[in-house]
């Protein structure tokens, strides 16, 4: 990061040749397996290369890159702590694009010891907030289709329904409900770690890695987050969560981000 702020400090211009230059050096910078990756991206961007950062074009455009890389760790490498990181910075590209502030928009990591006030949900269109699929041999629960956002003091840890983690120092202008009465077990505890791990499920030939991402917290509740797809008919497929000790089936053992411990 010194390097970066040295050669903005003497004159690097990121806006030269429409953007080209801040183009060039994000495209470099997609491989940075750590979280320093998100404060590069917040130097480095900048709207003179809206055109090459949203473009159809792939040679050289660095958001078509970090896209393939966070597929290529969620789905081949099964690191979901560096995947999650690589979401954040994809968070930054999206709300330059839509003229929002990202400055604030950060890992995962930065939720750490941060005690949970409320749980928001945005609400979704002409669907329930939370539904269960049941199936001949099985029953997924809790099941959302819109943005989770877990508040507390500062910020707001957010978890998608593609089990995607980030956090933001503001919560989004959007239509809100409060579904904290679902997540009474953690209120007021503090987050403590979290660990990451993975199912793989076959299904008619194909082979589906399922997320699973566990939430522990200060009063050793734990919360856990995964998906059904491979299981269900696509349509229902999506996140699920519930509260409590009891294990999930796993074929990799979590990863656990050390940072946490």
């Amino acid at each position: 990061m010194g390097i970066i702020r040295f050669f903005l400090d003497h004159g690097f211009d990121i806006d030269r040749n429409n953007g080209q230059f801040s183009a060039q050096c994000l495209y470099r910078l997609v491989l940075m397996p750590h979280r320093q990756l998100i404060d590069a991206t917040k130097l480095l961007i900048t709207p003179a290369a809206r055109g090459i950062y949203f473009s159809q074009e792939e040679s050289g455009n660095p958001l078509s890159f970090l896209v393939a890389e966070n597929q290529y760790q969620r789905l081949c490498e099964h690191d979901f702590h560096l995947a999650n990181i690589q979401e954040a910075t994809y968070q930054i590209y999206m709300a330059l694009k839509k003229n929002k502030p990202y400055h604030g928009i950060n890992s995962y990591e930065d939720a750490h010891n941060k005690q949970i006030l409320k749980v928001l949900s945005e609400r979704p269109k002409e669907k329930k907030i939370f539904y269960d699929v049941i199936l001949r041999n099985n029953c997924f629960a809790r099941c959302y289709y819109e943005k989770l956002y877990f508040v507390y003091d500062g910020g707001v840890l957010i978890a998608t329904p593609n089990v995607e983690f980030w956090t933001d120092d503001h919560i989004p202008d959007a239509q809100m409900t409060d579904v904290s009465a679902l997540f009474l077990p953690i209120r007021g505890a503090s987050i403590e770690s979290i660990e990451f791990g993975c199912n793989s499920v076959e299904w008619k030939m194909s082979i589906f890695t399922q997320p699973i991402t566990r939430i522990h917290f200060s009063n050793n509740e734990v919360l856990t987050f995964s998906d059904s797809f491979g299981e269900v008919p696509d349509e229902t497929a999506t996140a699920y969560f519930y509260l409590g000790q009891h294990e999930l089936k796993q074929d990799d053992q979590p990863h656990v981000d050390m940072w946490w411990k």
